[in-house]
Protein backbone atom coordinates (compact mmCIF):
# COMPACT_ATOMS: atom_id res chain seq x y z
CA UNK A 1 0.00 0.00 0.00
CA UNK A 2 1.45 3.12 -1.20
CA UNK A 3 1.11 6.50 0.87
CA UNK A 4 1.46 9.04 -1.73
CA UNK A 5 1.14 11.57 1.34
CA UNK A 6 4.69 10.76 2.73
CA UNK A 7 6.46 11.43 -0.41
CA UNK A 8 8.32 14.59 -1.52
CA UNK A 9 6.51 17.46 -3.28
CA UNK A 10 6.96 17.52 -6.95
CA UNK A 11 8.78 20.40 -8.05
CA UNK A 12 6.68 23.48 -9.65
CA UNK A 13 8.14 22.73 -13.07
CA UNK A 14 6.19 19.46 -12.72
CA UNK A 15 2.51 20.88 -14.41
CA UNK A 16 0.97 19.81 -10.72
CA UNK A 17 1.27 16.36 -11.81
CA UNK A 18 0.99 14.21 -8.28
CA UNK A 19 2.11 11.10 -7.15
CA UNK A 20 1.35 8.01 -9.03
CA UNK A 21 2.21 4.50 -9.02
CA UNK A 22 3.89 4.66 -12.49
CA UNK A 23 5.63 8.34 -11.74
CA UNK A 24 7.33 6.68 -8.72
CA UNK A 25 8.37 3.20 -10.69
CA UNK A 26 10.01 5.14 -13.27
CA UNK A 27 11.68 7.31 -10.46
CA UNK A 28 13.04 4.62 -8.84
CA UNK A 29 14.04 2.86 -12.01
CA UNK A 30 16.94 6.16 -12.08
CA UNK A 31 17.08 5.82 -8.67
CA UNK A 32 20.96 4.57 -7.12
CA UNK A 33 19.19 4.63 -3.55
CA UNK A 34 16.39 2.14 -3.80
CA UNK A 35 15.12 -0.19 -6.70
CA UNK A 36 11.76 -2.27 -6.75
CA UNK A 37 11.46 -5.60 -6.02
CA UNK A 38 10.93 -7.82 -8.63
CA UNK A 39 7.14 -9.66 -7.85
CA UNK A 40 6.93 -12.24 -10.69
CA UNK A 41 5.14 -14.84 -9.45
CA UNK A 42 2.31 -16.56 -11.19
CA UNK A 43 -0.59 -15.17 -10.29
CA UNK A 44 -3.32 -17.48 -11.51
CA UNK A 45 -4.17 -18.33 -8.24
CA UNK A 46 -4.82 -14.95 -7.13
CA UNK A 47 -3.15 -15.33 -3.89
CA UNK A 48 -0.23 -12.89 -4.27
CA UNK A 49 -1.12 -9.17 -5.30
CA UNK A 50 -0.53 -8.54 -9.05
CA UNK A 51 2.05 -5.75 -10.22
CA UNK A 52 2.57 -4.67 -6.34
CA UNK A 53 5.11 -1.78 -5.85
CA UNK A 54 7.71 -3.11 -3.44
CA UNK A 55 10.70 -0.04 -2.77
CA UNK A 56 13.75 -1.88 -1.42
CA UNK A 57 17.22 0.10 -0.52
CA UNK A 58 19.44 -0.95 -3.44
CA UNK A 59 22.02 -3.24 -1.37
CA UNK A 60 19.09 -5.02 0.12
CA UNK A 61 19.41 -8.58 -0.15
CA UNK A 62 15.43 -9.32 -0.50
CA UNK A 63 15.67 -9.91 -4.30
CA UNK A 64 11.88 -11.26 -4.16
CA UNK A 65 8.92 -12.52 -2.80
CA UNK A 66 10.16 -15.33 -0.96
CA UNK A 67 13.16 -13.07 0.78
CA UNK A 68 10.73 -10.00 1.60
CA UNK A 69 8.36 -12.74 3.46
CA UNK A 70 11.29 -14.41 5.34
CA UNK A 71 12.25 -10.80 6.16
CA UNK A 72 8.94 -10.18 6.99
CA UNK A 73 7.93 -13.44 9.41
CA UNK A 74 11.28 -12.44 11.36
CA UNK A 75 8.36 -9.67 13.26
CA UNK A 76 5.85 -12.24 12.83
CA UNK A 77 4.81 -13.19 16.70
CA UNK A 78 1.48 -15.02 16.22
CA UNK A 79 0.34 -18.50 16.46
CA UNK A 80 2.05 -21.50 14.08
CA UNK A 81 -1.38 -22.60 12.72
CA UNK A 82 -1.61 -22.04 9.05
CA UNK A 83 -4.64 -19.92 9.29
CA UNK A 84 -2.59 -17.66 11.38
CA UNK A 85 0.15 -17.63 9.52
CA UNK A 86 -1.74 -16.88 6.55
CA UNK A 87 -3.96 -14.29 8.29
CA UNK A 88 -0.42 -12.88 9.11
CA UNK A 89 0.43 -12.52 5.39
CA UNK A 90 -2.69 -11.05 4.18
CA UNK A 91 -2.35 -8.25 6.94
CA UNK A 92 0.83 -7.21 5.38
CA UNK A 93 0.21 -7.19 2.13
CA UNK A 94 2.20 -10.10 1.14
CA UNK A 95 -0.90 -12.32 0.18
CA UNK A 96 -4.19 -10.98 -0.55
CA UNK A 97 -6.71 -14.05 -0.71
CA UNK A 98 -8.31 -13.74 2.92
CA UNK A 99 -10.10 -16.93 2.20
CA UNK A 100 -7.17 -19.00 1.61
CA UNK A 101 -6.59 -22.47 3.44
CA UNK A 102 -2.90 -23.31 2.57
CA UNK A 103 0.39 -21.62 2.14
CA UNK A 104 0.88 -20.44 -1.72
CA UNK A 105 2.79 -22.71 -3.79
CA UNK A 106 5.58 -19.93 -4.93
CA UNK A 107 6.43 -20.00 -0.54
CA UNK A 108 6.96 -23.24 -0.55
CA UNK A 109 10.78 -23.12 -0.80
CA UNK A 110 10.27 -21.52 2.68
CA UNK A 111 7.69 -22.83 4.56
CA UNK A 112 6.85 -26.69 5.90
CA UNK A 113 3.75 -27.32 7.87
CA UNK A 114 3.60 -30.27 9.67
CA UNK A 115 1.78 -33.13 10.06
CA UNK A 116 -0.54 -31.37 12.87
CA UNK A 117 -1.04 -28.49 10.52
CA UNK A 118 1.67 -26.24 12.30
CA UNK A 119 3.87 -23.88 9.70
CA UNK A 120 7.38 -23.83 10.29
CA UNK A 121 10.13 -22.16 8.48
CA UNK A 122 12.50 -24.29 6.47
CA UNK A 123 15.53 -24.83 8.30
CA UNK A 124 17.61 -23.42 4.86
CA UNK A 125 16.17 -19.82 5.18
CA UNK A 126 16.40 -19.90 9.08
CA UNK A 127 19.18 -17.10 10.15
Amino acid sequence: MLNTNNLPSLPERSFKLSWTKELLKNEIRYSNKYRLLEWDVDNGSLETPNDPLIIVPYESEIIDIVDLTRAMMKKYQGGGSVKDVLAYLNKIGILQNAQATSIPQVLNTLFIVNEFGAVQMKKNYDD
